[in-house]
Formats: structure tokens, C-alpha cells, sequence
């Protein structure tokens, strides 16, 4: 499991941990939490892999493993607020590069802070990919609403809307809508239409849910997102647009 959720409505309390690897995780008695960080066994348990589960250095010696947990403890209706944007900032952290340069040359010689966006996104939307696809002025995008709507989060659990035109610096000229591998256009995509006998969730908990499979026209490419959704666009800039980021040294 990812992270490990455990609350008291009784109590208005919830304990979350986020993990920084998949780890088992088990509640065996009231008031209490085990999460395996490691397995390491010297004799075959007869659970059917028929060897020890005994994983070594190349000296013999048993492997060590570190990671860590991040606790967060708050009210039931808080606990989203905190944990959903903290594990994206763990989980989708920046890769740390480093230069035997000095700063001041380096910071002379090269911009240290760009940003393709004209301004933030919502707080309850991640940006899951933004990729160069076939040609120079085409991108691949996906968007995430990462806010479940049984999370009570207040206005982050609910359906959101916004323009891509306003949200990026360059001029967008058209927006098609993918499936999520990307291989297809939307209206290409068949699906399979499964017939539940019962559902958790009716069209009444989802206010706008029809909205999130509209189509985004332009000239302002306003995207509705419902809790927990996804969605791949395929963006086309202007050639003529020349200002690509906003650029700053820091």
C-alpha cells in the first residue's frame, strides 16, 4: 500500500502515513498500526515459493532498507487538506541536479526559474504529464483531479472548472481530447459498458458529473474535472507565439 488511513468518527480524529515505497500494513488489534518495512526470512516459510526469502548484499550480508513516514494527525474533514497535497509533493518531488560551477556564473549564464504556466492551477488539480508529442507545437497533457468527494475536503472534493487558455503563457490554438494511453482521440475510443447491480455513488453525489466528459472548445478551453478524474488533452500552441515561458533568475 501507498499510505494507510485510520480514523475514529467518534472522536473526529484521523491518522494518516504516507510511505515512500509500497509496504504491508496491517491493524491486529484496537489503537494500533504495523507496517512491514522489510521481510527477511532465513528458512523457506512453505508459503510456496519453496526458498528463503533472504535477500543479501554480494558479501553475504542481509540487506538493509530505510525509508520514511511521514504521520499526520487531524480532524476527519482536515485529514484530506493535509495529506492529498503533501503525498504529491512527495511522490512527484523534483530530481535534484547538481554543477560544479559556481553560483554566480552559473546563475549569470543560465535562467533558473521558468514556468510554461501563466498563472496556478486549482489547488485540488495535479498536472500529471506535459510532454512534447510529434511536432514542436504539440503537447501532450494530463490533468487529475486528486480530491476524492468522500473526502469532505470542502470545495477540493467538488467538481472543478477552469481555462487552459488563461492557464498557460502561450496562445493555444486548438485542444483534442485523448483516451488516457493517449492512442486514440476520444470520439474514437470505444468502451466497454458494464451493467453494475449496485453502486456507492449515484449521478446525485456527483454534481456536474456529466460535465466532466464534455468537449473543450475554444476560444477560452474551459476543462470541468470531477473527484478523482483524468484527463489527456492534446494541445496545439501558436508557431507565432513567441514567448514560450516566463523566465526569471533567481
Amino acid at each position: 500500500m501507498t499510505d494507510s488511513q485510520r480514523w475514529d468518527p467518534h472522536r473526529d480524529l484521523q491518522f494518516t502515513v504516507l510511505t515512500d515505497r509500497s509496504q504491508g500494513g496491517s491493524s491486529l488489534r484496537n489503537g494500533s498500526i504495523e507496517l512491514m518495512v522489510h521481510r527477511r526470512l532465513l528458512y523457506d516459510d512453505a508459503f510456496g515459493v519453496e526458498e528463503a526469502l533472504n535477500e543479501t548484499y554480494y558479501d553475504d550480508r542481509g540487506v538493509v532498507v530505510r525509508g520514511t513516514h511521514r504521520v499526520t494527525l487531524s480532524s476527519v474533514n482536515e485529514a484530506a487538506k493535509i495529506h492529498r497535497p503533501l503525498a504529491q509533493a512527495i511522490y512527484s518531488a523534483p530530481t535534484l541536479h547538481f554543477s560544479s560551477v559556481r553560483r554566480k556564473p552559473y546563475k549569470y549564464k543560465y535562467k533558473t526559474n521558468c514556468t510554461a504556466l501563466a498563472k496556478p492551477l486549482p489547488p485540488n488539480v495535479h498536472l500529471l504529464t506535459l510532454e512534447n508529442w510529434n511536432k514542436e507545437d504539440k503537447v501532450l497533457m494530463r490533468l487529475e483531479h486528486f480530491f476524492e468527494l468522500k473526502d469532505h475536503a470542502g470545495e477540493l472534493s467538488l467538481p472543478v472548472q477552469f481555462s487552459l487558455q488563461e492557464a498557460f503563457v502561450r496562445n493555444i490554438t486548438s485542444v483534442t481530447e485523448m483516451n488516457l494511453a493517449a492512442t486514440k482521440t476520444r470520439e474514437e475510443t470505444v468502451r466497454l459498458e458494464f451493467k453494475p447491480t449496485w453502486t456507492h455513488i449515484t449521478k446525485r453525489d456527483l454534481p456536474g458529473d456529466e460535465k466532466g466528459s464534455q468537449p473543450v472548445h475554444g476560444p477560452e478551453y474551459n476543462v470541468y474535472l470531477t473527484p478523482m478524474q483524468i484527463r489527456t488533452f492534446l494541445l496545439t500552441f501558436s508557431s507565432d507565439d513567441k514567448k514560450h515561458m516566463i523566465c526569471s533568475i533567481d
